[in-house]
């Protein structure tokens, strides 16, 4: 639960600036505002987010600044480079400001969601705990292996 909504991913702590890569291949179908104002949310800083849809379903990783050549309806693979964290929070509540924002969802979403509060989890949502559990993190490869999913 958030003052606003309830939350509808998982916030992976990171500095800013780190890289954010993709964890399976998939096709870009959409870059949007993610948090500020222009996203209706001027509780927090402006940031995007890139949505990117494959054999899982669509991963929304937010809180981003995109890389700059990616553009909707580009074909990425894992591991490859889309975007940098970006300080999200306007004030350090103890746990750093920046994060990667992460959220799945069915495929066929091209936009992210607000759950609201009293109001049941929207359809396309899906809950990214499990998803990110099943991973494994190639440490030579520096990339996260999506082949044992």
């Amino acid at each position: 639960m958030r003052n606003h909504s309830i939350h509808t991913g998982v916030d992976l702590y990171a500095s800013v600036g780190s890289r954010v890569c993709a964890v399976e291949d998939g096709k870009v179908v959409q870059i949007e505002n993610f948090t500020g104002l222009s996203a209706g949310s001027s509780w927090y800083n402006e940031t995007q987010a890139v949505l990117i849809e494959g054999t899982s379903g669509v991963v929304l990783y937010g809180e981003i600044k995109p890389s700059g050549s990616l553009q909707i309806g580009n074909a990425v693979k894992a591991g490859e480079h889309i975007g940098n964290v970006l300080a999200v929070l306007k004030e350090d509540k103890g746990n750093g400001v920046s994060m990667l924002h992460f959220e799945v969802y069915t495929k066929g979403t091209r936009s992210s969601v607000w759950w609201h509060h009293g109001k049941h989890m929207p359809k396309n949502l899906l809950d990214p705990t499990q998803y990110l559990l099943s991973l494994k993190v190639s440490k030579k490869k520096k990339y996260v292996d999506t082949s044992q999913l």
